[in-house]
């Protein structure tokens, strides 16, 4: 049985659901392109351990061709909720399976099909939502993918028979998001704020609250700033929706690694976070602070985040949160994540590059007004 949701027909498309794993047999699989004998599909295999993305052909004779696989850390458990999502943009199939991510190219011409869910009465499932990326620039449908911050090509299909010979992107003509390097910091000026400027135009994943205020528009979920360094501050005003989940500022952001910083427990704690794709403990808490006063549901609240050399800052409002790491400072993106949980406005940077390290901590401490 399928779900095909309406007027959900193109070549580039995206499309989203949340299933409770019930390991009964065939897993429900996400399909794009579906256009008679041909469509691409995403899936958690039904042992839970694999994400899969497969061509299916059926001209005389039924194929199913495996193009990718990626194998989880932590198979997903009976009865466990996911979260599957499945972009095809232009000749990229991407994958995300919760925070793990298939990115492969092919050779096939794009072609217009269908975007639908098959096996619904296998899992139990919810949040079905699905997004048209046809027209869009190729830059922003990948931002709107999450993988903005992709730093390097995709790799190739495993299945010599769909693209035989094919060697993979160069990351010199591969399709990246644009980013400003740090040969053109020129216009960051140092060490004072400067707004990032949101289009709506120009990202039609963002969607209006009125008087400034922002949201994701549909299956977005990280805001890319397109700005890759290593010294950086990151400022940004929220509207506190008192939910479990949290948007977060992220710093020196790759596939394998970042450093957040976020409010939790109902706004009542600043917390400093890093992620580790490869470390047993994937999510480290580095330092934690108790607030003086929570932030409130629906008022608005900024917050800041600093990573200069090894030290990474925090401050909400009036209380500042310091914390030295072991890691040597590697350059990433800056981005926020979670902009689809809390409204957003006033997005706003700090180039801290080639400044004295004492210096740029006097600016992001608030000692240097400059």
């Amino acid at each position: 049985m399928s779900l095909a949701p309406q007027n959900a027909q193109g070549s580039n498309w995206g499309l989203r659901a949340s299933f409770a794993h019930l390991n009964d047999g065939a897993p429900p699989e996400l399909w794009l392109r579906e256009n008679g004998p041909f469509h691409y599909s995403a899936y958690l295999d039904e042992n839970g351990k694999t994400l899969v993305i497969q061509r299916y052909e059926n001209e005389g004779m039924l194929q199913r061709i495996t193009l990718g696989k990626r194998w989880l850390p932590e198979p997903i458990k009976t009865g466990q909720a996911y979260r599957l999502e499945f972009f095809a943009i232009h000749q990229r199939l991407i994958a995300r399976l919760d925070d793990h991510l298939l990115d492969i190219a092919v050779s096939d011409v794009p072609y217009r099909g269908y975007a639908s869910i098959y096996g619904i009465s296998r899992d139990a499932f919810q949040g079905v939502e699905h997004v048209n990326l046809d027209g869009m620039k190729h830059v922003e449908a990948l931002n709107l993918a999450g993988v903005g911050d992709f730093t390097g090509p995709p790799q190739p299909a495993l299945s010599e028979t769909v693209i035989p010979g094919f060697a993979g992107a160069s990351p010199a003509t591969s399709s990246r998001v644009e980013e400003t390097e740090a040969a053109e910091f020129s216009h960051f000026p140092v060490g004072r704020w400067k707004a990032i400027p949101l289009n709506l135009k120009e990202m039609p994943f963002l969607k209006s609250r009125g008087n400034g205020w922002l949201t994701s528009s549909g299956v977005a979920s990280t805001l890319p700033v397109g700005i890759k360094g290593t010294n950086w501050g990151l400022r940004v005003t929220f509207r506190h929706q008192h939910r479990a989940q949290v948007p977060e500022l992220l710093l020196r952001s790759s596939h394998e690694s970042n450093f957040n910083a976020y409010l939790e427990h109902g706004g009542k704690t600043l917390t400093i976070q890093r992620f580790d794709r490869q470390a047993d403990e994937r999510y480290q808490t580095l330092r934690q602070m108790d607030l003086p006063q929570a932030a409130e549901p629906g008022r608005a609240y900024t917050l800041e985040f600093f990573a200069i050399g090894q030290v990474l800052l925090a401050r909400y409002r009036d209380v500042v949160m310091e914390v030295t790491t072991k890691n040597a400072p590697k350059a990433g993106q800056i981005s926020i994540y979670g902009i689809h949980f809390d409204d957003f406005r006033d997005v706003e940077v700090m180039n801290l590059e080639g400044v004295a390290e004492e210096n740029a901590l006097q600016m992001a401490r608030g000692k240097d007004k400059r």
